[in-house]
């Protein structure tokens, strides 16, 4: 990369690089029935890692300064598994799971920043998730449905905190790092599906998560807020048609700097909620035309986790980039046999 592409193209520039992983795996997964409608599901992962640093220096405050773990290689082995219980009592299906599972850091984590306490975070721990969940199933009679609500507790949580401050000379500057903390997280998920008529189906689900960052005693970054989907769809042979309404709560619970990779809590998210009709007509069994309208209402809204944007010399940045207004659209498939 560079940081003047008119003076110092990054075409004339020699590949570099700067790390190296490897990753070999193993995993297998056994299904014992105990009786005619319960059976035990086990499974068991091993995942073993290397990596090495070859960043010689980095760019600190705009000066260049040695890598102080270049040429360092760490290993480290894996596990992950989970045990999952199912008991069918027609029409449901009732499960309990408790899963554990092990990630190591990745390039952007360990090897593009900093640590709390170093310039390198070639050293940061891997992240460990144990989850308890419990859920059901329904299916009868064309209404079909699941409920499931899971708890997280996460050692070692990989943390990007953008803003992080840390002493320089005799005063400090401020950075982004990787961090390790502990934290938690909780919600449930439920969808249904019903067919009332011939052609009529109906279909809605909610979805709701929250976190804690345990460490710092805030709110965990970067969740989504509440949300919840409802359609309502009309299908035949030749012409099929929908309505689909998308509702998302306001979400409050940030925590400003904080987040992952793909970017960190900038505030809080107004609530909004999204129109869409869509209508389609098969002309041919070979030809498929589909149309409609996404955003209807033209409704003003931002997703609360979207991909930071990347600081470029003359280009206005600002905080959240607003999704489509009304949007009309047209789609034609054609197919050969």
């Amino acid at each position: 990369m560079t940081s003047n592409q008119e003076m110092m193209p990054y075409q004339h520039m020699p590949p570099k690089p700067d790390g190296d992983f490897r990753q070999v795996g193993v995993f297998g997964e056994w299904t014992q029935h105990l009786a005619e409608q319960k059976r035990l599901i086990t499974g068991l992962r091993l995942d073993h890692w290397q990596a090495k640093d070859l960043l010689k220096s980095r760019s600190i405050a705009g000066m260049e300064m040695p890598n102080p773990t270049v040429g360092e290689k760490r290993t480290d082995t894996l596990t992950s598994g989970f045990i999952r219980y199912e008991q069918d009592m027609q029409p449901i299906t009732f499960y309990a799971g408790l899963g554990r599972n092990q990630r190591f850091p990745d390039y952007w984590e360990m090897i593009n920043q900093e640590s709390a306490h170093s310039i390198s975070a070639f050293n940061v721990e891997p992240e460990t998730t144990t989850q308890l969940d419990v859920g059901a199933l329904y299916s009868r009679d064309g209404l079909k449905g699941s409920i499931s609500l899971f708890y997280n507790q996460i050692d070692d949580y990989l943390l990007i905190h953008s803003g992080f401050t840390k002493p320089m000379g005799d005063g400090s500057r401020t950075t982004k790092v990787t961090r390790n903390i502990d934290a938690a997280t909780w919600g449930l998920e439920a969808d249904i599906n019903y067919t009332f008529a011939d052609h009529w189906q109906v279909e809605a689900s909610v979805a709701s998560v929250r976190g804690n960052n345990d460490t710092d005693n805030t709110h965990l970054a970067q969740l989504s807020p509440l949300e919840f989907r409802a359609g309502l769809n009309y299908n035949r042979p030749a012409w099929t048609a929908g309505i689909f309404w998308r509702a998302v709560a306001e979400q409050t619970r940030v925590d400003i700097g904080k987040g992952g990779i793909a970017g960190q809590d900038i505030g809080p998210n107004d609530s909004f909620n999204v129109l869409s009709l869509n209508l389609g007509w098969r002309a041919h069994k070979n030809l498929l035309l589909t149309g409609g309208v996404d955003n209807l209402l033209d409704e003003t809204y931002a997703e609360h986790i979207s991909k930071s944007g990347a600081m470029i010399a003359g280009y206005e940045q600002i905080g959240r980039i607003n999704e489509p207004g009304r949007t009309l659209w047209l789609k034609m498939q054609l197919s050969f046999d």
